[in-house]
């Protein structure tokens, strides 16, 4: 029996208002887990020359920041959060991202294995732990066009996002990006809310945006978040303009199968890692870190 099938089998009920956050590795069965990680060749937007960012890091700082308690108001990490242990959660899990990648930037979805659960936080707070370092940059973007939650998840209303980047011809990336109120963490939001967007993200102009992004700035890093894999093609879809895929499981609340279809439908190249969060304070099990 596997570790997280062992795991899965002793979890009674889940914990919504748990914080905590285990993470395990990603290989092609839920089955075979293990310590290692398949990571997989640069695709074409890594080729490209990108520049230093040091003075584009600099310049933005500007705009309104969100104070410490305002952060832990919205379950957002900060070096001086009270929870210090989810936030060196997600600071090793930064660390070894980085390591599996050889330091390199990259574009990271983050998704789920169940129905209506959202991956806003979980994607604002992976990206700002990247943030945390002076010498990095984050940007997150919405990407869940049918149920958009970065304007809730950070208590803010944004005019514009992705929906009119793809329809007008004249907006580009600059209009939609907006300063998240966390230092060198930038957020593009969703926009108008759409039923469908398959054609959006299939199109060339999605693919050049991913460029332009990383080209930017040479240390950012890029994190997407989506629709519930299992539930939506447009997020299938999104995994080709991805590096890697990090799956966020809901603690006690997904069945082993369900974990395994995720899986197969990102496929194990893109797989980086499984993160289960809403862990209750102190769980009886334990999973193994990403390492």
């Amino acid at each position: 029996m596997s570790k997280i099938e062992d795991a899965l089998n002793k979890v009674k009920k889940s914990n919504p208002n748990g914080t905590g956050l285990q993470v395990i590795s990603g290989k092609k069965r839920t089955e075979q887990a293990s310590n290692s990680l398949s990571v997989r060749q640069p695709t074409d937007h890594h080729l490209i020359n990108r520049t230093s960012s040091s003075k584009q890091i600099a310049l933005m700082e500007g705009g309104k920041l969100f104070t410490n308690e305002e952060l832990d108001a919205l379950n957002i990490i900060h070096p001086e959060s009270s929870n210090a242990k989810i936030v060196n959660r997600y600071r090793e899990l930064r660390t070894n991202l980085i390591h599996k990648t050889n330091g390199d930037n990259f574009v990271v979805m983050v998704t789920s294995c169940q129905t209506d659960f959202d991956t806003g936080r979980s994607t604002i707070n992976l990206a700002s732990a990247f943030s945390l370092d002076e010498s990095k940059t984050s940007l997150a973007i919405d990407c869940n066009l049918r149920n958009p939650s970065f304007n809730k998840v950070l208590d803010i209303d944004l005019p514009k996002g992705m929906t009119d980047y793809f329809e007008g011809d004249d907006v580009g990336a600059d209009a939609i990006m907006f300063n998240s109120g966390i230092k060198r963490l930038r957020i593009i939001p969703a926009g108008q809310k759409k039923e469908t967007a398959s054609e959006f993200f299939t199109s060339m102009k999605m693919r050049g945006l991913m460029r332009e992004l990383l080209d930017r700035y040479s240390d950012r890093y890029v994190f997407i978040n989506t629709a519930p894999i299992t539930d939506s093609a447009d997020t299938k879809i999104l995994v080709d303009v991805c590096d890697y895929v990090v799956l966020d499981v809901p603690y006690g609340r997904v069945t082993l199968n369900k974990i395994n279809e995720a899986i197969n439908a990102i496929g194990e190249e893109k797989l980086l890692g499984i993160v289960f969060s809403h862990m209750p304070p102190s769980p009886n099990i334990k999973f193994p870190y990403l390492t």
